[in-house]
């Protein structure tokens, strides 16, 4: 089974079946030409796979999608790019669609089916180099958590507007990711 947001290696294609290879498994197959979502190649295509995760940010349960379509505008942009408005978007699209992830699998009435999605989507995330970060929590349970990089890259992107930096703030300093055994001098420093 493939998730979406998955990447796979295109070598071929046999009528309406695209001949594939899985380089997480090492595997290859075959898979319907509809079921997947070629990305266009090169810095050309940049607008285009930004536009496409403006749209992704939006819809709740394409986190993955999302993240996937982020490593291709960061793959494929310039240092330009990134420097400027477009790259403070970029990130803005990262801490969001983190969130959401990990709110997502944090959900505790959620069915068996949207468990294992969220639970797939949090491994194709790591996958793209957005891991979630996990924490013990005092009940010794785990709380998953965005990863703070995204938002600490956004605080300081020199193109990113007062509320993209509010955004990233908040983000770096959520009272539910606060690890249980920070000691207590340093809560007022975080």
């Amino acid at each position: 089974p493939l998730w979406r947001g998955e990447a796979l290696e295109l070598r071929g294609q046999r009528g309406d079946w695209l001949q594939v290879w899985d380089p997480h498994r090492q595997r290859g197959g075959y898979v319907r030409q509809a079921a997947v979502m070629p990305l266009p190649e090169g810095e050309a295509s940049v607008p285009e796979l930004a536009a496409q995760l403006r749209l992704v940010r939006q819809q709740p349960g394409a986190e993955a999608l999302g993240l996937g379509l982020a490593a291709a505008v960061v793959e494929r942009a310039s240092p330009a790019w990134l420097g400027g408005v477009g790259g403070a978007e970029l990130l803005e699209g990262l801490v969001t669609l983190q969130d959401r992830l990990a709110a997502r699998a944090n959900s505790p009435g959620a069915s068996n089916n949207q468990q294992a999605a969220a639970s797939a989507h949090v491994d194709v995330a790591t996958r793209y180099g957005h891991p979630l970060r996990s924490l013990a929590r005092v009940d010794g349970s785990q709380w998953l958590c965005p990863a703070e990089e995204p938002a600490r890259l956004l605080r300081g992107h020199p193109a990113a507007s007062g509320a993209q930096r509010v955004q990233a703030a908040l983000q770096l300093t959520r009272p539910d990711c606060v690890a249980a055994d920070t000691p207590a001098i340093e809560l007022p420093a975080l």
